[in-house]
C-alpha cells in the first residue's frame, strides 16, 4: 500500500458523515453550503437504502429458493444438502432408500 492510499474503516465513514452532518446544521454557514452537505448526506442515504433494498431482495430469493428445496419423502429441507447426498432437490440420498425398502 503506498502513501496516498487511505484505508476507510466503518468508523472514518461514520466520523465523516458526522462531519457533514455538523455542516449541514450550522448556522454559520450559509444557506448554499448547508444545502451542499445535505445534498451529500441525502445522496449517501440513498445509496445505502438501495444496497439494503438490494440485500433484502437477495435474501428473499434465497428464502424463495429454499422453499423449493424440501424433500417429498421426509418434508424436511435438502436446500443446505450436499448434492452427493441428494437424488433430486426434492429428495434425500438416505430417503430415497427408506422409500425403495418400503416398496419391498
Amino acid at each position: 500500500m503506498n502513501d496516498y492510499t487511505q484505508q476507510l474503516s466503518p468508523n472514518h465513514i461514520v466520523e465523516q458523515l458526522k462531519s457533514w452532518y455538523r455542516e449541514a446544521i450550522s448556522k454559520n454557514n450559509s444557506d448554499h453550503i448547508r444545502s451542499h452537505y445535505v445534498d451529500l448526506l441525502n445522496e449517501v442515504y440513498d445509496a445505502v437504502d438501495n444496497m439494503r433494498l438490494i440485500i433484502k431482495k437477495d435474501n428473499q430469493v434465497e428464502e424463495d429458493d429454499k422453499n423449493d428445496w424440501i424433500c417429498d419423502y421426509c418434508g424436511k429441507s435438502t436446500f443446505e444438502t450436499d448434492y452427493d447426498y441428494l437424488v433430486s432437490p426434492k429428495l434425500h440420498l438416505e430417503c430415497a432408500f427408506h422409500e425403495e425398502l418400503e416398496k419391498k
